[in-house]
């Protein structure tokens, strides 16, 4: 009898006092994960496979615990809580990366992180071609082979000094969900296409895609991350990237791909294009923007416009002496 009631009871505990597979638990197949909801999923950065569940947002109902990050571990499963592949600390925030070091640059390597490369990272001198010894919003970063290696405000970049690095999204900054957008710009909406996303935020009319975002901007309706329906500033070419031709928007030199184009930021305007020298008019003409015309000296004549630009650049400006591919006439 007794032997009985043991076999009963040790069958209801193999049923009942099953552990929970929280997320994290190791795992070969989304059988071996208890809780419904969850699937196996591979790791970040090709690590080994884990119980998780799918989200669109670090927090609420399907968010993250902490140490876990929402990403895209596998394509077919779309984004998931996953094992940050970043150090963090008892809270969950980054070890290194993103910690201001504005006022102390050795303040990156006292951290104690095992990064390869820890340092501070500060905007780049264009004149002197080189770190600018004071920035504000200077931050502690270190060397990365992928985005799964940066938290989600961040992406792994090649900087100015050609290093890899984990950078701060901004506006415009390609993202998967909005948590990856930084507090100014924190929407994630689509392309025109809908093949990628990008950093924006949310606006009530035009007007509030101004200022240094300027009218390569329009206040329209998108679908962030999460599927709500948004009004946010999208840009007027449909992507914050082209196909490199002179005029098309740009994040760095490397998205204007044709011959002589270099991406410039206009900080007057907020646009960011791809722009080439020119000798005519003609040297524009791969632009996909209308209006495109070399300002040179035959269209901003000095002695009567000298506010106007330098020569010799392509430029679609619907104002003399104005530098810009997208401003409203």
């Amino acid at each position: 009898m007794r032997s009985t009631l043991a076999a009963l009871s040790l069958l209801l505990c193999l049923s009942a006092c099953t552990k929970a597979t929280v997320i994290g638990t190791a795992c070969k197949t989304t059988g071996d994960c208890n809780v419904k909801g969850q699937v196996c999923a591979p790791g970040q950065g090709g690590g080994a496979s884990i119980c998780t569940h799918a989200c669109s947002s670090q927090s609420g109902e399907t968010g993250c615990p902490v140490g876990f990050d929402c990403f895209p571990s596998d394509a077919t499963l779309g984004t998931t809580c996953n094992k940050a592949q970043y150090e963090v600390t008892l809270t969950g925030a980054p070890l290194l990366i993103g910690v201001d070091c504005s006022k102390n640059d050795s303040v990156c390597t006292a951290l104690g992180s095992t990064n390869a490369a820890p340092s501070c990272r500060k905007l780049e001198d264009p004149v002197k071609k080189m770190p600018n010894p004071i920035d504000p919003a200077a931050f502690c970063t270190g060397a990365c082979t992928e985005d799964a290696g940066c938290p989600l405000q961040f992406a792994c970049l090649t900087d100015y000094d050609s290093v890899k690095k984990c950078l701060r999204r901004e506006l415009c900054s390609e993202c998967v969900i909005n948590d990856n957008c930084p507090t100014d710009n924190p929407l994630c909406i689509p392309t025109k296409d809908g093949a990628s996303h990008y950093c924006s935020k949310s606006c009530g009319k035009g007007g509030d895609c101004g200022g240094i975002q300027n009218t390569a901007f329009i206040c329209d309706f998108a679908t962030d991350s999460t599927g709500a329906q948004v009004a946010a500033c999208t840009h007027r070419y449909g992507a914050c990237v082209g196909k490199g031709v002179v005029c098309d928007p740009c994040r760095s030199n490397a998205d204007c791909t044709h011959a002589g184009n270099s991406c410039y930021a206009n900080v007057a305007t907020g646009e960011a294009f791809c722009i080439k020298g020119c000798k005519a008019d003609a040297d524009c003409s791969s632009s996909t923007v209308p209006g495109v015309a070399c300002d040179n000296t035959d269209v901003y004549d000095p002695s009567k416009n000298p506010g106007g630009m330098s020569n010799e650049i392509c430029n679609g400006g619907a104002q003399p002496g104005l530098l810009s591919c997208w401003q409203q006439p």
